[in-house]
């Protein structure tokens, strides 16, 4: 499988779209490109008509380090890139962190080489304890 392939994940497009109807009450303008193969996000405010904010979402299948071809029925994993073309970072951190909280929520999974990695506790250090 080529992981500069871009592609566009039926269910999270549909989540998204669950989203703003449900939550947002379709104020998000949520645009696909199929063409140039990119999701665009983008919020107007409702009382001066101008754009809060624009974002560009690519997504890219990445390839599993262990297997050069994935198992049959396991799913593809993706890397999503989020561009905030225009607008309100601040805004567009709030409502990508309400997306994220509600919808990606379950999808979200950090890179495998994450997941193999071990955390430890660090012990109560003097150097850095407030007097």
């Amino acid at each position: 499988m080529d992981h500069d392939i871009e592609v566009m994940p039926g269910t999270i497009w549909e989540e998204l779209n669950m989203f703003n109807e449900d939550i947002y009450e379709g104020k998000l303008k949520l645009d696909y490109n199929s063409e140039k193969q990119y999701m665009s996000i983008e919020m107007m405010d409702p009382e001066s008509g101008m754009l809060d904010f624009q974002v560009k979402a690519k997504f890219f299948a990445i390839p599993n380090e262990e297997e050069e071809e994935p198992s049959e029925g396991e799913p593809t994993r993706l890397r999503i890139r989020l561009i905030k073309k225009r607008g309100d970072l601040q805004k567009w951190t709030e409502v990508f962190n309400e997306i994220r909280e509600t919808v990606l929520d379950e999808y979200l999974l950090a890179p495998l080489s994450h997941q193999n990695e071990k955390f430890l506790l660090a012990d109560n250090d003097e150097s850095t304890k407030s007097e």
